[in-house]
């Protein structure tokens, strides 16, 4: 999910069917505005992605780690795509500044990447911190990413505050979950 002030932008997945879907919503009347099923062959899981200026990045990958993604750039108002490139990796969540980087992470964030636009890799870096990533956003020169947490941290909602340029963390919040 992402929004601003008119909009809302969902994907979803359906295992059984195998097809991956985006759609853009006005926020007011709850209207689709526009959908696209973005499946690529055996890619069809939409991972966590982010609205920047007329554009959405989304990963779309295989269900399994240690695959394949394609990295797709669309319109975000009317999904259509402006270009694409592939990753040999399962990325589960992506974040972008809007301008120049794309940052991924991958199957429960073992590694976090980060790309130009047109999709040339500029880093791969191990990740350090006890978070399995399901989303990120890249808000106000920081990245914002939740998911759960691994090893001691299991069991926990977590989200933490991440350096763009580094990887490390700035900041983290856990959540317990149940009752």
């Amino acid at each position: 999910l992402d929004l601003d002030a008119q909009w809302f932008w969902i994907s979803a997945v359906d295992r059984r069917t195998q097809p991956g879907w985006i759609w853009s919503v006005d926020r007011q009347s709850l209207r689709t505005v526009a959908e696209r099923n973005i499946t690529d062959g055996v890619r069809y899981h939409p991972g966590g992605f982010q609205v920047a200026g007329e554009t959405l990045w989304i990963p779309v990958a295989e269900y399994r780690a240690n695959s394949t993604t394609r990295i797709l750039e669309l319109d975000k108002m009317t999904l259509a795509q402006r270009r694409s490139f592939l990753v040999d990796d399962h990325i589960g969540a992506l974040a972008t500044d809007g301008h120049s980087v794309l940052l991924g992470a991958n199957w429960d964030a073992r590694r976090f990447y980060r790309w130009t636009l047109g999709g040339q890799q500029l880093a791969v870096v191990a990740n350090r911190h006890s978070l399995a990533v399901q989303d990120m956003k890249w808000s106000g020169g920081t990245v914002f990413a939740g998911g759960t947490g691994v090893g001691r941290s299991k069991g926990q909602c977590q989200l933490h505050q991440l350096d763009p340029s580094t990887f490390e963390l700035v900041r983290a919040s856990g959540f317990r979950t149940g009752t």
